[in-house]
């Protein structure tokens, strides 16, 4: 288990002269639970009473700077992301990250606005699972990306345009989408120690919003603070244990059968057939049994612990 922390206190560098902006987050995650076919991983979109609350100008200390709310910009997620192998390794299965998407405002009502900011995380949970069932846990090329964006874009302003009055659609004009910001850890990346930081916007289309930065923001893979299912995880391990001390007993006098006498090979034999019939199945099942118990305790303790008090 690895805890995942990010830290994104502010957006600075916003161009001179630039229209009101407002920022969208939605955090992503997955571990060994969730990424399993079908995959069905979690997306959180942060609470918001008005889903155009995190702008410049509620940060009055930097014009040309947007601070991020502790209860948006700060996630902490405990992933069961490390599946145990015999010869005493793990093989990793996990996933965690951050879209950050930058607007324009302009004249869209309150109404339509919140109404997309609702299909935000769920368009985004629907491309990244499509995503992950299709090619498995891996980086999606730029291509993809694209797309990805686009899907979620398309569901965004479906809901906006749902709640337009034909008013609005001939004679405003509508809050605009104009970049975002990705970050993604996976795999062998989710290791205690690692981590990463917060790229500039990436514009779309191009424009000098590509100065936007995020300074201090990043994401840290961490001990947990206290693991839940120390009890159980030392049963998985000591469960292999025994199983990887049968096998190498097994090779041994596999070994010696091929050198023993007579008389020898039959008190060798005996004791393979006893290993192979009597020893190594309910062995084997006390691995299968100690791990079962292992992912059901990492089930019940993966709770993202939020700041600000969300649940």
């Amino acid at each position: 288990m690895v805890n995942v922390s990010f830290s994104i206190p502010q957006m600075d560098n916003i161009p001179p002269g630039a229209p009101e902006l407002y920022l969208w987050f939605a955090y992503f995650w997955g571990d060994l639970h969730t990424l399993s076919s079908p995959v069905n991983i979690s997306v959180l979109t942060p609470p918001l009473a008005d889903s155009r609350s995190i702008n410049q100008y509620s940060s009055p200390d930097s014009a040309r700077g947007i601070a991020v709310p502790s209860q948006v910009g700060t996630l902490q997620i405990n992933l069961d992301d490390e599946i145990p192998n015999l010869d005493g390794g793990t093989l990793r299965v996990g996933m965690a990250g951050v879209v950050i998407a930058l607007f324009e405002k302009h004249d869209t009502p309150d109404d339509a606005i919140s109404a997309g900011y609702d299909a935000f995380g769920p368009a985004l949970h629907q491309q990244i699972d499509a995503f992950l069932n299709a090619n498995g846990l891996q980086s999606p090329t730029d291509q993809q990306i694209r797309d990805m964006v686009k899907g979620v874009a398309d569901a965004v302003t479906s809901a906006v345009s749902s709640k337009l009055s034909i008013w609005d659609k001939l004679f405003g004009t509508q809050d605009k989408n104009v970049g975002r910001t990705i970050v993604l850890m996976a795999g062998d990346t989710l290791q205690v120690g690692e981590g990463t930081g917060v790229p500039n916007i990436t514009p779309d289309p191009p424009s000098a919003y590509n100065q936007c930065s995020f300074p201090g923001g990043n994401m840290l893979v961490l001990e947990p603070q206290v693991d839940p299912c120390a009890e159980q995880a030392a049963a998985v391990q000591a469960a292999i244990t025994a199983l990887q001390s049968l096998i190498n007993q097994l090779h041994n006098l596999q070994m010696q059968l091929q050198h023993a006498d007579h008389l020898e090979r039959q008190a060798i034999q005996l004791d393979i057939n006893d290993i192979q019939k009597n020893q190594l199945p309910p062995a084997q099942a006390a691995v299968i049994q100690a791990q079962k118990e292992l992912q059901f305790c990492r089930w019940t303790h993966r709770t993202p612990v939020l700041s600000g008090g969300f649940t």
